[in-house]
């Protein structure tokens, strides 16, 4: 579970770089946000089957909780990147450090089991167990998006 967990952020932050990107006046790429929710939940809702009425009252939970995630392993990241930086860290910084990586997937644990708990008044048991395949399977769908995308920029340069 853990690293099906790890998987899903690395693809989200990976995808934050690479997938849904379009180019300013200067030719310079950002991430369209509101582009990634769209796509997302209308996979969703397609693979699982939510009614429209199941979708007023499930989505607004759901980007909820995608959104306290996303902080809580931005945190984790940023607390990671300072030792990360340093040529030579300490043993005690290294330890600190995996600790809360730790406590961090213990968290995000938390928070999932907490907001579950909320959707099984939304959903039914089939729909709650797709979610989980779903989640899994755009992650993946994202991944070969963006692995294209690299192998295509690199056969370019």
């Amino acid at each position: 579970m853990k690293k099906i967990i790890l998987l899903f952020v690395s693809i989200l932050i990976v995808y934050a770089n690479s997938y849904a990107q379009e180019s300013d006046n200067q030719g310079k790429k950002h991430f369209d946000l509101e582009n990634f929710k769209a796509q997302k939940m209308a996979y969703l809702v397609q693979q699982i089957g939510i009614t429209p009425e199941e979708s007023a009252q499930f989505f607004p939970l759901y980007n909820e909780m995608q959104e306290k995630k996303f902080k809580l392993k931005m945190e984790a990241m940023k607390n990671a990147r300072k030792i990360f930086k340093k040529q030579d860290p300490s043993d005690e910084e290294c330890l600190k450090t995996v600790d809360g990586f730790l406590d961090n997937e213990v968290e995000i644990a938390s928070l999932e089991k907490n907001y579950y708990q909320k959707f099984k008044k939304i959903l039914s048991p089939q729909k709650l167990l797709k979610l989980k395949r779903a989640d899994f399977h755009f992650a993946q769908e994202v991944l070969k998006k963006v692995d294209k995308r690299v192998k295509q920029r690199d056969k370019e340069e």
